[in-house]
């Protein structure tokens, strides 16, 4: 959901990119997941399940949701890669800025979606719902930290390099969050880590987790 002063869009052109390793392995990654025209994380009209489904259905229905968010985070770099001149400060923030809130209108998306899948047919089903989405919940609160923070900063204090990769290596860590917190559904029960790893969408996860350095 877009927050008020929030928008996507871009400029046109294109410009040299500051030099950290860094940042072009991170953003490399993310334009190779955009572009794909695939269907939006978010269905405003699904409400959530009320009833447990099975743990293979739960763990594939997370996947899904959690590709499909890679997708438009890739989206919301590519709209970033229309403002021109990355070595002026004014363009950096303006095309953080637009990534920015496309990543967090995003992941806003997926908390939502993976919330509406509801939970395992489990003893302890609800409580690993409950775990996964806070911890999703926690990424989005970062990420929109952030987002604010890099909003915060002086123009004159806006560097090609210097500036970006602090707010970037904070993707880079929440990327990794969520990473780790459907990891964390292996330990829940033998259902759950097999169905993670026969599942397709969940391999795909993990290669994605693997293109942006994981």
């Amino acid at each position: 959901m877009m927050q008020a002063g929030r928008r996507r869009g871009g400029g046109h052109g294109g410009g040299a990119r500051p030099g950290s390793a860094g940042i072009l392995a991170l953003t490399i990654a993310f334009a190779a997941c955009g572009g794909s025209g695939g269907s939006p994380v978010k269905d405003p009209s699904g409400p959530a399940a009320s009833n447990p489904v099975a743990p293979g259905e739960y763990v594939a229905s997370v996947c899904r949701t959690l590709v499909r968010w890679y997708e438009e985070v890739g989206s919301a770099f590519a709209d970033s890669e229309a403002y021109p001149d990355w070595d002026r400060p004014a363009s950096i923030r303006a095309a953080l800025l637009v990534f920015f809130d496309g990543l967090q209108d995003a992941t806003e998306a997926m908390v939502v979606a993976v919330e509406r899948v509801g939970q395992p047919d489990l003893p302890d089903g609800s409580d690993v719902a409950g775990d996964l989405e806070d911890a999703l919940a926690a990424v989005s609160a970062r990420l929109d930290a952030n987002r604010a923070a890099w909003a915060a900063i002086p123009l004159s204090d806006v560097q090609p390099a210097a500036s970006i990769e602090g707010s970037m290596t904070v993707v880079a860590e929440q990327f990794e969050a969520v990473h780790v917190a459907v990891a964390r559904l292996d330990e829940r029960s033998p259902e759950l880590r097999r169905a993670r790893a026969d599942d397709p969408s969940c391999q795909e996860f993990e290669r994605q987790r693997e293109g942006t350095g994981g």
